[in-house]
């Protein structure tokens, strides 16, 4: 298997120490302490979204190795069934962006000053894009193996339940054979080179907050099958920062299977 290196938790962390120790050098953190003050730690149930979103239109996915397919459905119908699913592979709402739709929600949550030197808000608001975005689904629900978006480096609030992360640095795509080996339950037979992979692995709990490596690094994510909740509902807002000695490499184009 890989060589998997431990990711730090800090509490308390500085700024200035968050830039020297893990932004500047592109090395993945937990932080843990940033949201007890955040009124959504306590208010954003599944029982609050089904009773004042439920009625809400929704796009759900399902996503594996070969393909994806979308589903569309009622927020209330997909709490239920998320909270009552047993599918190994299960729907997932991925990408909500709810401010179209709830802005009122961006009250529930503070922008950690940790993040708040983001040059993505240094673009005119009319063309800027939304990268705030929810997503919540059940144990078993995550994304194969991918890069951010716009080379960006998103920060993750996880407001319930628990995530298992694995990133790997943008050096590593040959032994992840460009996005088409399972990080989680790899197949050593067909992608033999992933055992020589190095890799950061971590489990985010609820109300940490966890910032990937460097952009250019390449990342899959899966909610814990042993989840203490019957699902999970991180936050992924994006922390846009560039430094003079992170990698710019183009985005590998995955292959279809």
């Amino acid at each position: 298997m890989p060589n998997v290196l431990p990711v730090e938790r800090r509490a308390e962390i500085s700024v200035e120490e968050f830039l020297r120790d893990y932004a500047r050098p592109g090395k993945p953190v937990v932080l843990t302490g940033l949201t007890r003050d955040w009124p959504a730690q306590q208010r954003w149930t599944f029982e609050f979204f089904r009773e004042h979103y439920g009625h809400l239109s929704v796009e759900v996915r399902r996503e594996k190795l070969r393909d994806k397919q979308f589903v569309a459905m009622n927020m209330g119908d997909y709490i239920d069934y998320l909270l009552t699913t047993q599918e190994d592979s299960p729907l997932y709402l991925a990408s909500w962006d709810f401010m179209e739709v709830a802005p009122e929600l961006r009250a529930d949550f503070q922008l950690p000053e940790i993040f708040a030197d983001d040059w993505l808000l240094q673009v005119p608001a009319e063309i800027r894009p939304r990268l705030l975005w929810l997503f919540i689904g059940p144990a078993r629900t995550g994304f194969r193996l991918h890069q951010d978006v716009g080379h960006t480096a998103a920060w993750n609030i996880q407001i319930s339940g628990r995530k298992r992360w694995a990133f790997f640095p943008a050096d590593q795509k040959h032994n992840l054979y460009y996005g088409r080996v399972d990080a989680f339950a790899p197949d050593l037979e067909r992608f033999p080179n992933f055992q020589r992979a190095s890799m950061y692995e971590c489990v985010q709990e609820a109300g940490e907050a966890c910032l990937p490596p460097a952009p250019g690094g390449i990342r899959p994510a899966s909610s814990s099958p042993a989840s203490r909740c019957p699902a999970t509902m991180p936050m992924l807002p994006t922390w846009t920062r560039c430094w003079p000695g992170w990698p710019r490499i183009p985005f590998p184009a995955w292959p279809r299977r």
